[in-house]
């Protein structure tokens, strides 16, 4: 009844959620490897400066002011709590139905059709919650992706696309919306997307670390990245599988490489060895980075 009455309660918060109105989201030359780690002031920086707070830009997604800014970080808040109840929901459930099963197989072992009824009935009918759930669990990460979208400006989005387009068709790579990488409470952008290669999410190592608050140090003469973060020192040898972290050598699955003139690097092994979680989800593709 408890799981029911939360249930429900999910349902009407989720109602509410998508009842908010959504914001719609409507040179050529490479950018050398030094610029990436350049100071440049954003765009959402400058506007954050502005005395009037007022946007400055127009069209989709561009030049929130700080108000509007605040009233996303609600709503972002507002999703990431109903997602992570929905989690501790779904993950009690599951505990639920493998002990029902387990409680099947005894009966099934007695040849107690009774109980063996009674079992699969109650089994089905949380395997129904289940995949309720599973339905609410996506639609908060579509909607938590709308709102990692939100935080572009215009100008950011069209550089971002731009740079899509120019990595599409290379072979070994699939390309990821920027969206799908999500990390509560963290101003994290790209200008580059996120790419799958062999398995792994690799990630303009400019965008995670800033997000991160590290500090990043490129060296042009020995082409190595330097990721400073509290105690923590991890540096890249672009296109070697070696790393070294903490002054010891660590071996790769997938180097660092240069893609549009930024360097990516696989996410995980940086997140995690900032002593964060990553958790993967394959069936909306989404990596979702947690302390």
């Amino acid at each position: 009844m408890k799981r029911l009455f939360s249930f429900l309660s999910l349902l009407i918060a989720l109602s509410m959620v998508m009842a908010l109105p959504m914001v719609a989201m409507a040179d050529e030359e490479e950018i050398e490897i030094e610029e990436e780690f350049e100071d440049v002031e954003t765009e959402e920086e400058e506007e954050a400066d502005d005395e009037d707070g007022e946007s400055r830009g127009r069209g989709k997604g561009i030049g929130k002011s700080k108000i509007q800014n605040k009233e996303w970080k609600g709503i972002k808040d507002v999703l990431e709590a109903d997602k992570d109840e929905l989690e501790v929901l779904k993950d009690e459930l599951e505990l639920e139905i493998e002990e029902l099963e387990t409680l099947l197989e005894a009966a099934e072992e007695a040849e107690d059709s009774e109980a063996m009824a009674l079992l699969q009935a109650e089994i089905e009918g949380l395997k129904g919650e289940f995949e309720g759930y599973k339905t609410l669990m996506k639609q908060k990460i579509r909607e938590m992706q709308q709102v990692m979208r939100e935080k572009y400006t215009q100008e950011e989005w069209d550089i971002l696309m731009e740079n899509a387009e120019s990595l599409e068709g290379i072979e070994g790579i699939k390309m990821l919306p920027a969206e799908n990488i999500l990390m509560p409470g963290k101003n994290l952008k790209f200008d580059v997307p996120p790419v799958l290669k062999e398995g792994r999410v690799l990630v303009p190592i400019r965008s995670i670390s800033t997000a991160l608050g590290a500090e990043v140090d490129w060296n042009v003469e020995s082409k190595t990245a330097t990721i400073a973060y509290l105690e923590s020192e991890i540096v890249f040898n672009v296109e070697e599988m070696t790393v070294t972290v903490d002054g010891e050598a660590v071996e790769l699955d997938v180097p660092a490489e240069v893609m549009e003139g930024r360097i990516v690097v696989p996410l995980r092994f940086i997140v995690e060895n900032m002593g964060l979680d990553v958790e993967w989800e394959p069936e909306t593709e989404t990596v979702e980075i947690a302390e």
